[in-house]
Protein backbone atom coordinates (compact mmCIF):
# COMPACT_ATOMS: atom_id res chain seq x y z
CA UNK A 1 0.00 0.00 0.00
CA UNK A 2 1.05 3.71 -0.49
CA UNK A 3 1.03 6.03 1.98
CA UNK A 4 -1.05 9.38 0.69
CA UNK A 5 -2.82 11.71 3.13
CA UNK A 6 -2.26 10.18 5.91
CA UNK A 7 -4.29 6.60 4.81
CA UNK A 8 -2.80 3.46 3.34
CA UNK A 9 -4.05 2.91 -0.23
CA UNK A 10 -3.55 -0.35 -2.37
CA UNK A 11 -1.55 0.22 -5.62
CA UNK A 12 -4.01 -0.98 -7.40
CA UNK A 13 -6.57 1.00 -6.29
CA UNK A 14 -4.74 3.88 -7.33
CA UNK A 15 -4.28 2.99 -11.28
CA UNK A 16 -5.89 5.89 -13.42
CA UNK A 17 -4.50 4.20 -17.07
CA UNK A 18 -1.78 7.23 -17.70
CA UNK A 19 0.31 7.94 -14.61
CA UNK A 20 -0.49 4.85 -12.61
CA UNK A 21 -0.98 1.68 -14.55
CA UNK A 22 -0.60 -1.88 -14.14
CA UNK A 23 1.66 -4.07 -16.73
CA UNK A 24 0.29 -6.59 -18.93
CA UNK A 25 3.03 -8.79 -18.52
CA UNK A 26 6.66 -8.80 -16.68
CA UNK A 27 9.25 -11.13 -17.07
CA UNK A 28 10.46 -11.71 -13.91
CA UNK A 29 10.26 -9.18 -10.42
CA UNK A 30 12.74 -9.33 -7.76
CA UNK A 31 10.39 -7.97 -5.35
CA UNK A 32 11.83 -7.10 -1.24
CA UNK A 33 9.42 -6.17 1.14
CA UNK A 34 11.11 -4.67 4.63
CA UNK A 35 10.37 -5.95 7.83
CA UNK A 36 10.27 -3.64 10.70
CA UNK A 37 10.19 -4.33 14.28
CA UNK A 38 6.30 -2.30 14.16
CA UNK A 39 4.53 -1.76 10.82
CA UNK A 40 6.01 1.86 9.77
CA UNK A 41 6.10 4.27 6.63
CA UNK A 42 9.05 3.88 4.55
CA UNK A 43 10.84 5.30 1.33
CA UNK A 44 10.72 3.54 -1.95
CA UNK A 45 11.79 4.67 -5.11
CA UNK A 46 10.50 8.21 -3.84
CA UNK A 47 7.65 7.25 -2.79
CA UNK A 48 5.99 6.95 0.95
CA UNK A 49 5.00 3.13 1.20
CA UNK A 50 4.52 0.65 3.95
CA UNK A 51 6.72 -1.65 5.36
CA UNK A 52 6.01 -5.42 5.58
CA UNK A 53 2.96 -6.68 7.71
CA UNK A 54 1.96 -9.94 8.41
CA UNK A 55 -1.86 -10.20 7.32
CA UNK A 56 -1.89 -13.35 6.38
CA UNK A 57 0.25 -12.82 3.84
CA UNK A 58 3.84 -14.32 4.72
CA UNK A 59 3.29 -17.41 2.91
CA UNK A 60 3.55 -15.61 -0.69
CA UNK A 61 7.06 -15.07 -0.33
CA UNK A 62 9.62 -17.00 -1.69
CA UNK A 63 11.45 -17.27 1.50
CA UNK A 64 8.80 -17.46 4.20
CA UNK A 65 10.06 -21.02 5.70
CA UNK A 66 13.05 -19.17 6.65
CA UNK A 67 11.81 -16.75 8.88
CA UNK A 68 9.97 -19.45 10.54
CA UNK A 69 13.10 -21.57 10.81
CA UNK A 70 14.59 -18.52 12.78
CA UNK A 71 11.57 -17.55 14.81
CA UNK A 72 9.86 -21.03 15.48
CA UNK A 73 8.34 -19.91 18.96
CA UNK A 74 7.49 -16.08 17.46
CA UNK A 75 3.26 -16.15 18.39
CA UNK A 76 0.91 -15.52 15.45
CA UNK A 77 -0.71 -11.71 16.05
CA UNK A 78 -3.33 -9.57 14.51
CA UNK A 79 -2.03 -7.64 12.23
CA UNK A 80 -1.63 -3.94 13.66
CA UNK A 81 -1.26 -1.01 10.66
CA UNK A 82 0.66 2.48 11.26
CA UNK A 83 -2.24 4.07 9.72
CA UNK A 84 -5.65 3.53 8.23
CA UNK A 85 -6.04 1.39 5.52
CA UNK A 86 -8.62 2.77 2.81
CA UNK A 87 -10.74 0.61 0.21
CA UNK A 88 -13.22 3.31 -0.77
CA UNK A 89 -15.09 5.80 0.14
CA UNK A 90 -14.60 9.84 0.06
CA UNK A 91 -10.65 9.44 1.07
CA UNK A 92 -9.62 7.19 -1.24
CA UNK A 93 -12.20 9.32 -3.92
CA UNK A 94 -9.90 12.68 -2.57
CA UNK A 95 -6.19 10.87 -3.59
CA UNK A 96 -7.71 9.65 -6.66
CA UNK A 97 -8.83 13.58 -8.01
CA UNK A 98 -5.83 14.49 -6.87
CA UNK A 99 -3.80 11.94 -9.15
CA UNK A 100 -6.36 13.15 -11.65
CA UNK A 101 -5.16 16.69 -11.43
CA UNK A 102 -1.68 15.97 -11.29
CA UNK A 103 -1.92 13.66 -14.83
CA UNK A 104 -4.26 16.06 -16.78
CA UNK A 105 -7.22 13.70 -16.99
CA UNK A 106 -10.81 14.17 -16.32
CA UNK A 107 -11.35 12.91 -12.70
CA UNK A 108 -15.37 11.20 -12.50
CA UNK A 109 -16.51 10.45 -9.75
CA UNK A 110 -17.96 6.69 -9.76
CA UNK A 111 -21.57 6.78 -10.91
CA UNK A 112 -24.01 6.21 -7.93
CA UNK A 113 -26.21 3.24 -7.91
CA UNK A 114 -29.83 3.65 -8.40
CA UNK A 115 -30.50 0.85 -6.05
CA UNK A 116 -28.91 -0.67 -3.48
CA UNK A 117 -26.82 -3.70 -3.94
CA UNK A 118 -26.26 -6.82 -2.11
CA UNK A 119 -23.80 -9.26 -2.63
CA UNK A 120 -24.42 -13.35 -1.87
CA UNK A 121 -21.31 -15.54 -1.41
CA UNK A 122 -21.50 -18.97 -0.91
CA UNK A 123 -18.67 -21.81 -1.57
CA UNK A 124 -20.75 -22.90 -4.18
CA UNK A 125 -23.71 -22.08 -7.04
CA UNK A 126 -26.59 -23.49 -5.26
CA UNK A 127 -29.03 -26.11 -7.75
CA UNK A 128 -32.90 -25.97 -6.96
CA UNK A 129 -33.88 -28.34 -5.29
CA UNK A 130 -30.16 -30.02 -4.14
CA UNK A 131 -30.42 -29.37 -0.36
CA UNK A 132 -32.23 -27.20 1.85
CA UNK A 133 -29.26 -24.44 2.11
CA UNK A 134 -29.61 -24.41 -1.57
CA UNK A 135 -32.99 -23.85 -1.34
CA UNK A 136 -33.08 -21.25 1.20
CA UNK A 137 -30.04 -19.14 -0.30
CA UNK A 138 -32.08 -19.16 -3.49
CA UNK A 139 -35.14 -17.97 -2.21
CA UNK A 140 -33.21 -15.49 0.52
CA UNK A 141 -31.87 -13.77 -2.90
CA UNK A 142 -34.83 -13.97 -4.10
CA UNK A 143 -36.72 -11.91 -1.13
CA UNK A 144 -33.92 -9.39 -1.16
CA UNK A 145 -34.43 -8.77 -3.97
CA UNK A 146 -38.11 -8.16 -2.96
CA UNK A 147 -36.97 -5.79 -0.84
CA UNK A 148 -35.54 -3.72 -3.64
CA UNK A 149 -31.87 -5.00 -3.73
CA UNK A 150 -29.74 -5.51 -6.57
CA UNK A 151 -28.48 -8.72 -6.31
CA UNK A 152 -24.70 -9.88 -7.18
CA UNK A 153 -23.52 -13.72 -6.59
CA UNK A 154 -20.57 -15.20 -5.98
CA UNK A 155 -19.47 -18.46 -5.28
CA UNK A 156 -15.78 -19.21 -3.91
CA UNK A 157 -15.72 -22.66 -5.82
CA UNK A 158 -15.83 -22.82 -9.66
CA UNK A 159 -17.39 -26.07 -10.85
CA UNK A 160 -18.73 -25.24 -14.15
CA UNK A 161 -22.36 -25.72 -12.19
CA UNK A 162 -25.34 -25.11 -14.23
CA UNK A 163 -26.12 -20.69 -12.98
CA UNK A 164 -29.15 -21.13 -14.74
CA UNK A 165 -31.17 -21.15 -11.34
CA UNK A 166 -29.07 -17.37 -10.60
CA UNK A 167 -29.78 -15.96 -13.88
CA UNK A 168 -33.94 -17.03 -13.77
CA UNK A 169 -34.06 -14.86 -10.87
CA UNK A 170 -31.98 -11.70 -12.45
CA UNK A 171 -29.07 -12.34 -10.39
CA UNK A 172 -25.63 -11.15 -11.42
CA UNK A 173 -23.16 -13.63 -11.63
CA UNK A 174 -19.59 -12.91 -10.20
CA UNK A 175 -16.59 -15.27 -10.83
CA UNK A 176 -13.37 -15.10 -9.31
CA UNK A 177 -10.59 -14.57 -11.68
CA UNK A 178 -8.06 -17.46 -12.75
CA UNK A 179 -6.14 -18.53 -9.41
CA UNK A 180 -8.02 -15.75 -7.58
CA UNK A 181 -10.10 -15.51 -4.59
CA UNK A 182 -12.47 -13.14 -2.83
CA UNK A 183 -10.05 -10.42 -2.03
CA UNK A 184 -9.79 -10.29 -5.86
CA UNK A 185 -13.54 -9.70 -6.36
CA UNK A 186 -13.61 -7.55 -3.22
CA UNK A 187 -10.85 -5.12 -4.56
CA UNK A 188 -12.75 -5.23 -7.80
CA UNK A 189 -15.97 -3.99 -6.05
CA UNK A 190 -14.77 -1.66 -3.35
CA UNK A 191 -17.09 0.22 -1.49
CA UNK A 192 -20.25 -1.13 -4.63
CA UNK A 193 -22.06 -3.15 -1.97
CA UNK A 194 -24.72 -1.84 0.96
CA UNK A 195 -25.44 -5.37 1.88
CA UNK A 196 -22.81 -8.58 2.06
CA UNK A 197 -24.54 -12.36 2.31
CA UNK A 198 -22.01 -14.66 3.50
CA UNK A 199 -23.68 -18.36 3.44
CA UNK A 200 -22.17 -21.28 6.24
CA UNK A 201 -19.60 -20.73 8.29
CA UNK A 202 -17.06 -22.03 5.50
CA UNK A 203 -17.67 -18.50 3.36
CA UNK A 204 -17.61 -16.14 6.63
CA UNK A 205 -14.31 -17.70 8.01
CA UNK A 206 -12.83 -16.72 4.16
CA UNK A 207 -14.67 -13.35 3.40
CA UNK A 208 -15.79 -11.74 6.87
CA UNK A 209 -12.66 -9.87 7.69
CA UNK A 210 -12.87 -8.30 3.80
CA UNK A 211 -16.18 -7.75 3.78
CA UNK A 212 -15.41 -4.83 6.41
CA UNK A 213 -12.44 -3.84 4.54
CA UNK A 214 -13.79 -3.74 1.11
CA UNK A 215 -17.35 -2.57 1.86
CA UNK A 216 -19.33 -0.06 3.90
CA UNK A 217 -21.75 -2.94 4.14
CA UNK A 218 -24.41 -4.42 6.68
CA UNK A 219 -22.69 -8.27 7.14
CA UNK A 220 -24.91 -10.97 7.13
CA UNK A 221 -23.68 -14.05 8.36
CA UNK A 222 -26.36 -16.94 7.26
CA UNK A 223 -25.48 -20.20 9.28
CA UNK A 224 -27.08 -22.50 7.27
CA UNK A 225 -27.15 -24.44 10.81
CA UNK A 226 -24.57 -24.30 13.55
CA UNK A 227 -21.83 -27.65 12.21
CA UNK A 228 -20.91 -28.11 15.54
CA UNK A 229 -23.54 -28.90 17.23
CA UNK A 230 -24.11 -31.94 14.23
CA UNK A 231 -20.32 -32.84 14.76
CA UNK A 232 -20.94 -32.89 18.39
CA UNK A 233 -24.04 -35.18 18.64
CA UNK A 234 -22.22 -36.88 15.78
CA UNK A 235 -19.26 -38.01 18.20
CA UNK A 236 -21.91 -40.24 20.20
CA UNK A 237 -23.03 -42.68 17.38
CA UNK A 238 -19.50 -42.52 15.55
CA UNK A 239 -17.48 -44.41 18.35
CA UNK A 240 -14.43 -45.12 16.22
CA UNK A 241 -14.24 -41.38 15.17
CA UNK A 242 -15.46 -39.72 18.77
CA UNK A 243 -12.25 -38.30 19.51
CA UNK A 244 -11.61 -36.69 15.73
CA UNK A 245 -14.87 -35.67 15.55
CA UNK A 246 -15.42 -33.39 18.90
CA UNK A 247 -11.80 -31.63 18.14
CA UNK A 248 -13.58 -31.16 14.81
CA UNK A 249 -16.25 -29.22 16.97
CA UNK A 250 -14.09 -27.94 18.84
CA UNK A 251 -12.68 -25.96 16.45
CA UNK A 252 -15.80 -25.41 14.18
CA UNK A 253 -17.50 -23.97 17.25
CA UNK A 254 -14.40 -21.31 17.75
CA UNK A 255 -15.05 -20.17 13.77
CA UNK A 256 -18.83 -19.76 14.42
CA UNK A 257 -18.89 -18.02 17.20
CA UNK A 258 -16.28 -15.41 15.84
CA UNK A 259 -18.38 -15.38 12.79
CA UNK A 260 -21.56 -14.47 14.80
CA UNK A 261 -20.22 -11.83 16.81
CA UNK A 262 -18.19 -10.35 14.21
CA UNK A 263 -21.29 -10.02 11.97
CA UNK A 264 -23.81 -7.01 12.23
CA UNK A 265 -26.76 -9.70 11.40
CA UNK A 266 -27.10 -13.72 12.34
CA UNK A 267 -29.47 -15.86 10.28
CA UNK A 268 -30.64 -19.08 11.45
CA UNK A 269 -33.47 -20.91 10.28
CA UNK A 270 -33.81 -22.80 13.29
CA UNK A 271 -35.52 -21.41 16.72
CA UNK A 272 -33.53 -23.72 18.69
CA UNK A 273 -29.81 -22.30 17.33
CA UNK A 274 -31.31 -19.15 17.97
CA UNK A 275 -31.98 -19.77 21.23
CA UNK A 276 -28.39 -20.93 21.44
CA UNK A 277 -26.65 -18.40 20.23
CA UNK A 278 -28.70 -15.68 21.87
CA UNK A 279 -27.72 -17.23 25.28
CA UNK A 280 -24.35 -15.72 24.40
CA UNK A 281 -24.47 -11.50 26.52
CA UNK A 282 -22.99 -9.64 23.61
CA UNK A 283 -25.37 -11.20 20.94
CA UNK A 284 -28.13 -11.41 22.95
CA UNK A 285 -27.67 -7.54 23.94
CA UNK A 286 -27.56 -6.61 20.27
CA UNK A 287 -30.34 -8.49 19.13
CA UNK A 288 -28.57 -9.47 15.81
CA UNK A 289 -30.02 -13.16 15.93
CA UNK A 290 -33.08 -13.30 13.20
CA UNK A 291 -34.62 -16.60 12.87
CA UNK A 292 -35.47 -16.72 8.98
CA UNK A 293 -36.41 -19.91 6.92
CA UNK A 294 -36.85 -19.87 3.55
CA UNK A 295 -40.14 -20.75 1.52
CA UNK A 296 -41.74 -24.10 1.04
CA UNK A 297 -44.57 -23.90 -1.75
CA UNK A 298 -47.64 -26.59 -0.62
CA UNK A 299 -48.31 -28.87 -3.14
CA UNK A 300 -49.99 -31.35 -2.03
CA UNK A 301 -49.95 -34.87 -3.83
CA UNK A 302 -52.66 -36.06 -6.35
CA UNK A 303 -53.08 -39.72 -6.15
CA UNK A 304 -54.93 -41.31 -3.85
CA UNK A 305 -54.23 -42.83 -0.23
CA UNK A 306 -55.18 -46.15 -1.88
CA UNK A 307 -53.29 -46.32 -5.31
CA UNK A 308 -49.99 -45.02 -2.82
CA UNK A 309 -48.09 -47.66 -1.00
CA UNK A 310 -44.66 -47.45 1.14
CA UNK A 311 -42.80 -45.44 3.47
CA UNK A 312 -40.03 -42.92 1.55
CA UNK A 313 -36.73 -41.55 2.94
CA UNK A 314 -35.32 -38.68 0.92
CA UNK A 315 -31.46 -37.20 1.76
CA UNK A 316 -28.24 -36.34 0.06
CA UNK A 317 -25.64 -39.13 1.03
CA UNK A 318 -23.24 -37.09 1.05
CA UNK A 319 -24.21 -35.90 4.34
CA UNK A 320 -23.00 -38.21 7.35
CA UNK A 321 -26.09 -38.04 8.91
CA UNK A 322 -28.07 -39.68 5.82
CA UNK A 323 -26.21 -42.20 5.95
CA UNK A 324 -26.18 -43.12 9.38
CA UNK A 325 -30.26 -42.63 9.03
CA UNK A 326 -30.98 -44.83 6.37
CA UNK A 327 -28.47 -47.83 7.54
CA UNK A 328 -30.34 -47.54 10.63
CA UNK A 329 -33.62 -47.44 9.11
CA UNK A 330 -33.29 -50.92 6.80
CA UNK A 331 -30.99 -52.39 9.67
CA UNK A 332 -33.51 -51.87 12.35
CA UNK A 333 -36.64 -50.25 12.07
CA UNK A 334 -37.91 -51.53 8.77
CA UNK A 335 -37.42 -55.44 9.87
CA UNK A 336 -40.16 -54.32 12.94
CA UNK A 337 -42.57 -52.98 9.87
CA UNK A 338 -42.39 -55.86 8.37
CA UNK A 339 -43.09 -58.22 11.10
CA UNK A 340 -46.89 -57.16 10.88
CA UNK A 341 -46.59 -55.72 7.08
CA UNK A 342 -43.93 -57.71 5.63
CA UNK A 343 -45.40 -56.31 1.76
CA UNK A 344 -44.80 -53.11 2.93
CA UNK A 345 -41.77 -51.58 0.80
CA UNK A 346 -39.33 -49.07 1.42
CA UNK A 347 -38.62 -46.39 -1.18
CA UNK A 348 -34.76 -44.17 -0.64
CA UNK A 349 -34.23 -41.46 -2.69
CA UNK A 350 -31.47 -39.23 -2.87
CA UNK A 351 -27.81 -38.09 -4.70
CA UNK A 352 -24.49 -39.16 -4.04
CA UNK A 353 -24.78 -43.18 -2.78
CA UNK A 354 -21.46 -44.99 -2.67
CA UNK A 355 -21.44 -48.16 -3.80
CA UNK A 356 -20.72 -49.44 -1.05
CA UNK A 357 -23.75 -48.12 0.77
CA UNK A 358 -25.90 -49.12 -2.06
CA UNK A 359 -24.79 -53.23 -1.62
CA UNK A 360 -25.62 -52.25 1.88
CA UNK A 361 -28.91 -51.41 1.69
CA UNK A 362 -30.01 -53.71 -1.32
CA UNK A 363 -32.50 -56.11 -0.27
CA UNK A 364 -35.86 -57.22 -1.96
CA UNK A 365 -38.16 -54.84 0.17
CA UNK A 366 -35.69 -52.25 -0.86
CA UNK A 367 -36.12 -49.85 -3.72
CA UNK A 368 -33.21 -47.39 -3.98
CA UNK A 369 -34.35 -44.76 -6.42
CA UNK A 370 -31.16 -42.44 -6.99
CA UNK A 371 -31.03 -39.12 -7.54
CA UNK A 372 -34.87 -37.82 -8.80
CA UNK A 373 -35.13 -34.83 -10.75
CA UNK A 374 -39.02 -33.83 -8.62
CA UNK A 375 -39.15 -34.90 -5.55
CA UNK A 376 -42.82 -34.75 -6.17
CA UNK A 377 -42.36 -37.58 -8.45
CA UNK A 378 -41.29 -39.93 -4.73
CA UNK A 379 -44.04 -38.25 -3.04
CA UNK A 380 -47.03 -39.28 -5.44
CA UNK A 381 -45.17 -43.36 -4.99
CA UNK A 382 -45.61 -42.99 -0.90
CA UNK A 383 -48.03 -43.05 1.53
CA UNK A 384 -45.53 -41.23 3.97
CA UNK A 385 -42.40 -40.26 4.68
CA UNK A 386 -39.42 -41.22 7.22
CA UNK A 387 -36.68 -39.13 8.51
CA UNK A 388 -34.93 -40.77 11.53
CA UNK A 389 -32.09 -38.46 12.22
CA UNK A 390 -30.14 -39.47 15.02
CA UNK A 391 -27.85 -36.64 14.72
CA UNK A 392 -27.84 -33.32 12.70
CA UNK A 393 -28.57 -29.82 12.90
CA UNK A 394 -30.57 -26.90 11.54
CA UNK A 395 -33.79 -27.53 10.12
CA UNK A 396 -34.45 -30.36 7.69
CA UNK A 397 -35.70 -29.99 4.42
CA UNK A 398 -36.74 -33.09 3.44
CA UNK A 399 -39.45 -33.00 6.02
CA UNK A 400 -41.20 -29.59 5.40
CA UNK A 401 -41.14 -30.42 1.90
CA UNK A 402 -43.34 -34.43 3.14
CA UNK A 403 -45.41 -32.15 5.02
CA UNK A 404 -46.00 -29.65 2.23
CA UNK A 405 -47.36 -32.17 -0.07
CA UNK A 406 -49.93 -33.21 2.58
CA UNK A 407 -47.78 -36.38 3.60
CA UNK A 408 -47.11 -37.82 7.09
CA UNK A 409 -43.35 -37.82 8.10
CA UNK A 410 -42.37 -39.90 10.72
CA UNK A 411 -39.34 -38.58 12.51
CA UNK A 412 -36.88 -38.19 15.37
CA UNK A 413 -36.67 -35.14 17.51
CA UNK A 414 -33.58 -34.15 15.61
CA UNK A 415 -35.69 -34.48 12.45
CA UNK A 416 -38.11 -31.54 13.94
CA UNK A 417 -35.52 -30.44 15.72
CA UNK A 418 -35.92 -25.98 15.14
CA UNK A 419 -38.84 -25.59 13.95
CA UNK A 420 -41.23 -22.95 15.09
CA UNK A 421 -44.58 -23.46 16.15
CA UNK A 422 -44.37 -27.10 15.15
CA UNK A 423 -48.19 -28.62 16.33
CA UNK A 424 -48.12 -30.90 19.64
CA UNK A 425 -50.44 -33.23 17.59
CA UNK A 426 -48.26 -33.66 15.37
CA UNK A 427 -44.97 -34.35 17.59
CA UNK A 428 -47.44 -36.79 19.63
CA UNK A 429 -48.13 -39.06 16.53
CA UNK A 430 -45.02 -38.57 14.82
CA UNK A 431 -41.89 -38.46 16.67
CA UNK A 432 -40.33 -41.12 18.09
CA UNK A 433 -36.06 -41.65 19.05
CA UNK A 434 -35.72 -45.69 19.54
CA UNK A 435 -37.02 -48.24 16.36
CA UNK A 436 -39.90 -49.71 18.01
CA UNK A 437 -41.39 -46.60 18.20
CA UNK A 438 -41.38 -45.50 14.51
CA UNK A 439 -42.24 -49.04 13.05
CA UNK A 440 -45.42 -48.45 15.12
CA UNK A 441 -46.05 -44.64 13.46
CA UNK A 442 -44.96 -45.79 10.18
CA UNK A 443 -47.22 -49.34 10.29
CA UNK A 444 -50.37 -47.06 11.71
CA UNK A 445 -49.66 -44.09 8.98
CA UNK A 446 -49.74 -46.56 6.34
CA UNK A 447 -52.76 -48.76 6.65
CA UNK A 448 -55.04 -45.64 8.82
CA UNK A 449 -56.30 -43.74 6.00
CA UNK A 450 -58.37 -41.47 8.64
CA UNK A 451 -54.87 -40.69 10.78
CA UNK A 452 -52.72 -40.09 7.91
CA UNK A 453 -55.23 -37.77 6.41
CA UNK A 454 -55.54 -35.67 9.51
CA UNK A 455 -51.94 -35.59 10.07
CA UNK A 456 -51.27 -34.59 6.88
CA UNK A 457 -53.47 -31.56 6.77
CA UNK A 458 -51.92 -30.95 10.18
CA UNK A 459 -48.40 -30.64 8.20
CA UNK A 460 -49.75 -29.08 5.07
CA UNK A 461 -51.35 -26.49 6.89
CA UNK A 462 -48.25 -25.62 9.09
CA UNK A 463 -46.15 -25.17 6.49
CA UNK A 464 -48.19 -22.94 4.72
CA UNK A 465 -48.54 -20.78 7.90
CA UNK A 466 -45.06 -20.77 8.88
CA UNK A 467 -42.53 -21.09 5.21
CA UNK A 468 -44.71 -19.04 2.78
CA UNK A 469 -43.45 -16.50 0.99
CA UNK A 470 -45.24 -12.83 2.32
CA UNK A 471 -43.71 -14.41 5.63
CA UNK A 472 -40.03 -14.72 4.40
CA UNK A 473 -40.09 -11.36 2.07
CA UNK A 474 -40.85 -9.61 5.41
CA UNK A 475 -38.19 -11.24 7.95
CA UNK A 476 -35.62 -10.49 5.50
CA UNK A 477 -36.93 -6.75 4.69
CA UNK A 478 -36.77 -6.37 8.89
CA UNK A 479 -32.93 -7.52 8.96
CA UNK A 480 -32.00 -5.63 5.85
CA UNK A 481 -33.24 -2.67 7.38
CA UNK A 482 -30.02 -1.19 8.34
CA UNK A 483 -28.67 -1.58 4.60
CA UNK A 484 -31.92 0.16 3.14
CA UNK A 485 -31.70 3.09 5.88
CA UNK A 486 -28.09 3.63 4.94
CA UNK A 487 -28.45 3.66 1.20
CA UNK A 488 -31.35 6.18 1.68
CA UNK A 489 -29.29 8.27 3.76
CA UNK A 490 -26.39 8.44 1.18
CA UNK A 491 -28.54 8.88 -1.90
CA UNK A 492 -30.12 11.92 0.14
CA UNK A 493 -26.49 13.47 1.00
CA UNK A 494 -25.50 13.36 -2.70
CA UNK A 495 -28.60 14.99 -3.85
CA UNK A 496 -28.12 17.89 -1.43
CA UNK A 497 -24.62 18.83 -2.51
CA UNK A 498 -23.08 19.26 -6.32
CA UNK A 499 -19.48 19.31 -6.45
CA UNK A 500 -17.70 21.50 -9.17
CA UNK A 501 -14.16 20.49 -10.43
CA UNK A 502 -12.09 22.69 -12.71
CA UNK A 503 -9.03 21.09 -14.21
CA UNK A 504 -6.22 23.13 -14.52
CA UNK A 505 -3.93 22.72 -18.24
CA UNK A 506 -1.79 19.53 -18.24
CA UNK A 507 1.97 19.45 -17.72
CA UNK A 508 3.51 19.76 -21.23
CA UNK A 509 4.81 16.08 -21.22
CA UNK A 510 1.20 14.76 -21.02
CA UNK A 511 -0.12 17.26 -23.25
CA UNK A 512 2.37 15.99 -26.05
CA UNK A 513 1.07 12.22 -25.76
CA UNK A 514 -2.77 13.65 -25.34
CA UNK A 515 -2.34 16.46 -28.19
CA UNK A 516 -6.43 15.39 -29.08
CA UNK A 517 -7.34 15.56 -25.42
CA UNK A 518 -4.99 18.56 -24.48
CA UNK A 519 -7.60 21.32 -26.73
CA UNK A 520 -10.10 22.75 -24.34
CA UNK A 521 -8.10 21.50 -21.25
CA UNK A 522 -10.17 23.45 -18.93
CA UNK A 523 -13.62 21.59 -17.91
CA UNK A 524 -16.36 21.75 -15.71
CA UNK A 525 -17.90 18.24 -13.89
CA UNK A 526 -21.16 18.30 -11.76
CA UNK A 527 -21.62 15.52 -9.75
CA UNK A 528 -25.39 15.63 -8.68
Amino acid sequence: AMFLDGVLIEALDLINGTSIFQAERVERVDYFHIELDTHDIIVAEGALSESFVDDDSRGMFQNAHEFAALYPDRPIQPARYCAPRVAFGAELEAVRRQLAHRAGIPYRRPAAASRPRALVVDIRLPEVGHDGGANAVLDHVRALQTAGFEVSFLALIEEGRDASSLSSLGVTPLSLPQNGSFVDVARAHAGTFDLIYLHRVETAVHCLKLARRYFDAQVVYSVADLHHLRLKSQSGFDHAHASELMHQAGAVAMQELAAALSADCIITHSQTEAEKLGQLPSIAAERKVHVVPWTVQPAAVQTAFVDRSGVAFVGCFAHAPNVDAVRWLVDEIMPLVWETQPDLPCLIAGSDMSQDLYQQLARPRVKILGRVERLSEVFELARLTIAPLRFGAGLKDKVLRSMAAGLPCVGTFEAFNGMQGLPAAISEVCQYDTAAGMAVAIVRMHCDEAANTTCGQMGFDYVGAFYNEARVNALIRDLAQPALDRFRAKAQSRSAVSEVLYFAPAPRAVEANRATQARGRERRIVFG
